[in-house]
């Protein structure tokens, strides 16, 4: 009897987690049996294409701030991290509606906080793990909304973080790590590809 009420809890759960199963996410395995999905649904809702290009900006400057610490550049990597801000405050929150609006407010203050903690921070290492926390949200952001404009690849170095580990978004499939910049570049593996 309580495999079956573990069987259904454990069905009930897996139901929730796939909130956002209808983004076009693919895995190098899975790529060509999701290419059905659409982009910007979010819980059921249809996502605004204005709401889409408002968080691809929010995107661009995130890209800008992995690229900056590439090379190891906190000072660069700051001011995206500014124009980070910018670029969420100006994301018309009022577009999406229902339970997709919800998600988004999720999504909207951890970026907030992390981008301040970027901006605010000391030094590169400090910017570099606010970037890392930073990385969660806007993926998660992009695969129910979009918000991509290009084909993004889901990162990830164990070695990140005293082998704590640490994923990215880049818009290019090779890697190039921004927790390690030359120190070790290539350090890392693609996780997924979000189209």
């Amino acid at each position: 009897m309580n495999f079956f009420k573990s069987f259904f809890l454990f069905a009930f759960l897996g139901f929730f987690a796939t909130a956002c199963n209808s983004q076009a996410v693919h895995t190098k395995a899975g790529h060509g049996a999701e290419s059905a999905h659409h982009h910007g649904e979010a819980s059921g809702a249809a996502t605004n294409s204005v709401f889409q290009a408002q968080l691809s900006n929010v995107t661009r400057e995130y890209l800008r701030i992995k690229d900056a610490l590439v090379k190891s550049d906190a000072g660069t990597a700051k001011s995206a991290a500014a124009s980070m801000q910018l670029a969420l405050a100006s994301v018309d929150m009022k577009l999406v509606t229902g339970d997709a609006h919800m998600e988004w407010m999720g999504y909207l203050n951890q970026l907030k906080s992390v981008t301040e903690t970027a901006v605010a921070a000391k030094g590169l290492e400090d910017v570099r793990q606010a970037f890392s926390a930073m990385s969660a949200p806007l993926a998660g952001a992009i695969k129910c909304f979009g918000g991509n404009d290009t084909e993004l690849y889901l990162q990830h170095c164990p070695m990140a973080f005293n082998n704590a580990g640490g994923d990215w978004l880049s818009d290019t499939e090779a890697v190039r790590n921004p927790y390690f910049g030359d120190r070790m570049l290539k350090c890392g593996r693609v996780m997924e590809t979000i189209e």
